[in-house]
């Protein structure tokens, strides 16, 4: 029991890891950890072992461009069969071996880039490199490595040497440690050869910084990848989580550490943005979005760029938190970027995750419709929040309460906007859809066991009863989704979109590892990992699950995350889509005549009206302009290495942008007018960063805007409609009737 106190080992005399037997214990608690507690019940001897290292040698190395064929058929020809074996005993040494491959190639790598940076570049052979080689297959060969890294290098340097050379560029990175010459400090453009030794020096310093990272790798972090690999062969939501891991997500959860609001994630050795926290500095900024790159960071409103491409992510995190109120400043790549070159400063100030700027808001717009003005609220929510607290707010009250504000004022048709709304408290997400319908079942929930429950909304009565829209997009997940579902089950509401919502249908639970095994460890002070998995499936009342498929749109309007692989479809290993026994559910013929429903024939209507619409307004010829410059340039895998190419290029690009811009400007010239509601909890100086967001955002919202349109639409129907109940749109109880 005492080797259990070790949480690591130094290196083994031949270079390669060796495990503790507190290591040894965490990998067999994992793997009895996803045999018995796994949603989907798979055992090991079921599971692909050559998957298996595959997937590892790709996290330890991305884009194909350290190991070969080679080390692969090696690989799998040795740790393929005894695989099961290993795990089933906690034995490590696959993946120290494995890993210690990849550590020498690495090194023998870097050595290579030091010779190779000594050379003249001119940029101007015509070659070019693939930016996305996770799809290829590794080099066969040391001469086919040499040919990938001559490209890659060259593609580096362009990435760095373009913005020196660029007029009032100011994002250049500084070297090692906050070291940079002045004239690129001032941001005043370089001459070529000048900028290429500066880029030189970037690069060889970045390789010199991954080479002291790779020295600082312990045993624990290889075991944490590994890990956290085989979790994920299972399904993308799994993995385990050490000490420090689980540490980190505690500090995030808890929001006791102050940064920026935003979950980062390693990306073939870029740090990039993988979700926004709402009402984290990041996310209320409009500057930051998902999947761009933090390629530098900076401390205060003058401090000088350390490069952190190829850095720790922990250490990259730990530099980007700080006291509250500070500034940061981070050197972006944007994913919509059509060079790889491209550079844009974000200047933040540190904050906690702002549960205020969490909550629910909405806006009154007054929109012409058959020669009378009709007011249509738009509530925005960015999550399911909640807690038993009696004094803390909970979205479903703050929803009710905003649409109560809102009937004061003579609201006609609502629109729940959850197009950010990536989840939150299943219960908040059962309240609020029972806002809009009677007593009856939302969600069904399937365990492990295969037990079934479904969780009902147990009070008959209806804050709103009139027509309800509600907007979704591909980063509509979880709980959001099945709002969605259950309200266009019940046929209460519209559902208009992107095509399908995100696709997560499943639910995870953190396990601490703490049976016997690990109980003198815990009294010792000494610290234990976890395990993140995924053990139940969430299903709509009809029974069909909103996992991978999501919920599909009534009525679908273009934008651009519609083509985004974003979905739960696109990540490996997905558990499938199902469908189980339909719950008796649906509306009673007396709530019936009290409720706007989704009627037959209305959707065919309202996407035919809205359809004339794509055909002819000019801002939707202007979404689609920009959607397939986007997309031409996100399915663009090669980049060419020619200096003078990739000046024309980004010219082009920066001029189309341009134009982009001023059309949005001009369109939105035309927006509706709106009034902003905020909840009674929240405090002057959040309602006046609330009015600033709306005045600094978006200058454009196309599908917002189209949204409104179709209420209009439909609230057009009904006045045309005798047969339609008017109480719901005319009311006179202003009092919320759910308690």
């Amino acid at each position: 029991m005492l080797a259990l106190v070790v949480a690591h080992l130094a290196p083994a005399e031949d270079g390669v890891f060796e495990a503790s037997g507190l290591m040894r214990a965490e990998t067999r608690w994992l793997v009895n950890s996803l045999e018995r507690l796994h949603f989907s019940e798979i055992a090991l001897e079921d599971l692909e072992m050559s998957e298996l290292i595959v997937a590892f040698m790709e996290d330890l190395d991305y884009n194909h461009l350290y190991f070969t064929a080679g080390d692969r058929d090696g690989f799998l020809s040795r740790f393929s069969p005894p695989m099961v074996r290993y795990l089933r005993s906690g034995n490590l040494h696959p993946a120290f071996q494995v890993f210690s491959v990849f550590q020498s190639r690495v090194k023998e790598r870097i050595a290579w880039v030091r010779e190779y940076l000594d050379q003249d570049f001119e940029f101007n052979e015509g070659l070019v490199y693939k930016t996305d080689r996770s799809e290829e297959s590794w080099p066969a060969s040391n001469e086919e490595v040499d040919e990938l890294w001559r490209t890659r290098i060259q593609y580096e340097l362009l990435n760095e040497l373009i913005p020196l050379m660029a007029p009032n560029s100011d994002d250049s990175l500084d070297l090692e440690d906050g070291v940079s010459e002045a004239d690129v400090e001032t941001g005043e453009p370089l001459p070529f050869e000048e900028a290429l030794a500066e880029a030189k020096e970037i690069v060889a310093q970045r390789y010199l910084r991954l080479e002291r990272e790779m020295n600082r790798f312990e045993a624990a972090e290889v075991q944490e990848i590994f890990l956290t690999t085989l979790a994920r062969t299972y399904d993308p939501h799994s993995l385990y989580l050490s000490a420090d891991s689980l540490e980190d997500l505690s500090i995030a959860i808890e929001n006791s550490l102050v940064g920026i609001g935003a979950v980062l994630t390693d990306v073939d050795g870029y740090c990039t943005v993988r979700e926004l926290i709402p009402g984290g500095p990041a996310g209320l900024s409009n500057q930051i979005h998902v999947d761009d790159q933090i390629l530098g960071v900076a401390q205060g409103e003058d401090g000088e760029y350390v490069d952190v491409v190829g850095m720790k992510l922990r250490k990259i995190v730990k530099m980007i938190r700080g006291e509250k109120e500070s500034v940061v400043r981070l050197n972006i790549r944007p994913a919509e970027a059509a060079d790889p070159s491209e550079r844009k400063e974000v200047v933040l100030v540190r904050d906690e995750v702002q549960l205020t700027a969490n909550l629910a808001r909405a806006k009154l717009y007054q929109i012409p419709v058959d020669g009378r003005t009709v007011p249509i609220g738009v509530i925005n929510l960015p999550s399911f929040y909640g807690s038993e607290l009696p004094d803390h707010p909970n979205s479903s009250d703050d929803v009710a309460e905003l649409i109560v504000k809102m009937k004061a004022k003579g609201v006609e048709g609502i629109i729940l906007d959850l197009r950010e709304n990536g989840g939150g408290l299943l219960s908040e997400a059962v309240e609020l859809a029972g806002l809009f319908i009677p007593e009856g079942p939302v969600v069904q929930v399937k365990t492990v066991q295969g037990d079934l429950m479904h969780h009902d909304d147990s009070d008959s009565g209806i804050v709103w009863e009139g027509p309800l829209l509600v907007l979704v997009s591909k980063f509509t997940a979880s709980a959001s989704e099945i709002v969605a579902g259950a309200l266009q089950n019940y046929e209460r509401a519209l559902v208009v979109g992107d095509s399908s919502t995100h696709g997560k249908g499943t639910v995870q639970g953190i396990f601490r590892m703490t049976p016997p095994l690990f109980y003198s460890l815990s009294a010792s002070g000494q610290n234990v990992g976890a395990t993140k998995l995924t053990v139940q499936k969430y299903y709509l009342p009809n029974g069909e699950s909103t996992q991978v498929e999501g919920v599909k749109a009534d009525l679908v309007i273009p934008s651009m995350s519609d083509f985004l692989s974003m979905g739960e479809a696109d990540l490996d290993h997905s558990l499938p889509w199902d469908t189980i026994t339909p719950l008796s559910f649906g509306l009673k013929q007396e709530d019936q005549l009290d409720l706007i429903l989704v009627q037959e024939g209305l959707i065919d209507s309202l996407r035919e009206l809205s359809g004339d619409r794509v055909d002819t307004l000019e801002e939707f010829s202007v979404m689609a302009e920009s959607i397939d410059f986007f997309r031409e340039r996100r399915e663009q895998k090669e980049v060419s290495l020619d200096l003078e190419e990739r000046r024309r290029q980004q010219e082009s690009d920066q001029s189309l942008r341009e134009y982009f811009n001023e059309k949005r400007e001009s369109l939105s010239e035309n927006a509706y007018d709106f009034e902003l509601f905020v909840l009674d909890a929240e405090t002057e100086t959040v309602e006046a960063s609330v009015v600033e967001e709306d005045k600094d955002g978006p200058p454009l919202d196309v599908v917002l805007r189209e949204g409104i349109r179709i209420m209009s639409d439909w609230l057009s129907v009904i006045d045309n409609d005798s047969s339609l109940p008017r109480a719901a749109v005319a009311q006179k109880d202003l009092g919320v009737t759910k308690s």
